[in-house]
């Protein structure tokens, strides 16, 4: 559009053009009386002389108008090319001072929330502001993979498209990731019990294997989470943009983090026990280690991270220390492990976190009585469920009275 408003505006471009289309019909007028009269030579006739000297000065005229459009040309081409490029120049700092003014995303989105915000399904249900909008699929990952520290943990790897604010996952991180793309999808249980092998003689032959993996196949399930919304925040970009990637994003880690505790929680997993707890977790280290596994991390309830804590300032001389190191282990504190309970393992041997990397994000006015409130509501959720796959590489801790 640009390059022909360029050719029919008034001044210099529109006189260039003129003088073409006026050396292009001058030079063919020359064309056709020269063709008149080699025509006229091609039926045998004799070109009087006025005729010949009329063909050779048609020829020479256009060649000549033929050399000087090739410069007008050109010289024409490079000026329509530069006023292209000043034209997109222009218009870049035109919609950088517009987004500035409007308060509207860049069009290179940072996040989850400047996405979905500037997706088509949130600019339609904004027109309409009534019924569910249409589902928006990303592909920035939702849960990430950092510990308790804001640092990421050894082993794991997850994709993160954009920096974003996060709620620390770290059982979940620690777990190994399995993407996959289908919802439904199958995964490998070994037995808690390895079976013993007996004394064969050199020479003699040897016994199979007998430990037999379970294949198992499931559905994934969904970690979601939504937030209320008035109509008035929903005509904030800004603050809507910043809800979405704090709080509605860090409500779905939450919940995800939340399925990783359910998962260890309800596994049958071999038990050690002690007089104290920190001592159960060090038995718990060996049996881990006997197995054939190096334990890595311990889940433990924020209480008894805390009695620990307390135990090793009356043991030690380094006097108090917040996140005191237990036996080298990363402490994953979780409220929902009962107290004098810990796991002790390598947890990313021994579970399995499968999940889609889509996030999906859509939006409602007719959630509950909340029409009537002008209050709408904006759903989040990723795909993704977890396992504890091997069971050896885990161990229960108790604090138990030993006799």
């Amino acid at each position: 559009m640009r390059s022909t408003l360029l050719l029919t505006m008034p001044g210099e471009g529109a006189v260039s053009k003129k003088l073409i289309d006026k050396l292009r019909k001058d030079r063919d007028e020359f064309k056709s009386a020269a063709e008149t009269l080699l025509a006229k030579m091609e039926t045998g006739e004799e070109l009087t002389d006025g005729e010949k000297s009329t063909l050779a000065e048609a020829r020479a005229e256009a060649i000549k108008l033929d050399e000087r459009i090739s410069d007008v040309s050109a010289w024409e081409s490079q000026r329509l090319d530069q006023a292209r490029r000043e034209a997109e120049l222009d218009g870049k700092y035109r919609d950088l001072r517009e987004e500035a003014a409007t308060g509207q995303p860049e069009k290179k989105h940072t996040s989850l929330g400047a996405e979905f915000l500037a997706s088509s399904q949130f600019t339609e249900y904004q027109e309409r502001r009534a019924g569910a909008s249409g589902v928006f699929v990303s592909q920035f990952n939702i849960i990430s993979s950092v510990d308790g520290t804001a640092k990421p943990l050894a082993g794991t790897t997850s994709v993160a498209d954009a920096p974003m604010p996060y709620r620390s996952t770290p059982l979940l991180d620690a777990a190994m990731p399995i993407q996959v793309s289908t919802n439904e999808y199958e995964w490998i249980e070994y037995p808690l019990t390895a079976p013993t092998a007996g004394d064969v003689l050199e020479g003699a032959p040897k016994p199979e294997a007998s430990i037999v993996p379970v294949v198992r196949r499931g559905t994934l399930g969904k970690a979601a989470h939504h937030i209320g919304v008035t109509e008035e925040a929903l005509q904030d970009v800004t603050g809507l943009r910043s809800r979405i990637d704090t709080e509605l994003l860090d409500g779905v880690r939450q919940k995800a983090e939340a399925k990783a505790n359910a998962a260890l929680i309800a596994a049958t997993l071999p038990t050690a026990s002690h007089d104290t707890l920190m001592k159960a977790i060090r038995v718990g280290v060996a049996k881990v280690q006997m197995s054939g596994f190096t334990p890595t991390s311990v889940v433990l309830n924020p209480l008894d991270y805390g009695e620990i804590d307390l135990e090793l300032l009356t043991l030690t001389t380094r006097g108090a220390q917040a996140n005191n190191p237990l036996w080298g282990l990363t402490i994953i504190p979780a409220g929902v492990v009962t107290e004098g309970t810990a796991y002790v393992g390598d947890m990313y041997r021994g579970l399995r976190k499968i999940f889609r990397t889509e996030a999906y994000i859509r939006s409602t006015d007719s959630h509950a009585d909340e029409f009537v409130d002008n209050v709408y509501r904006i759903l989040a959720e990723q795909r993704l469920s977890v396992h504890v796959v091997r069971p050896e590489a885990i161990v229960e801790c108790t604090a138990a009275v030993i006799p």
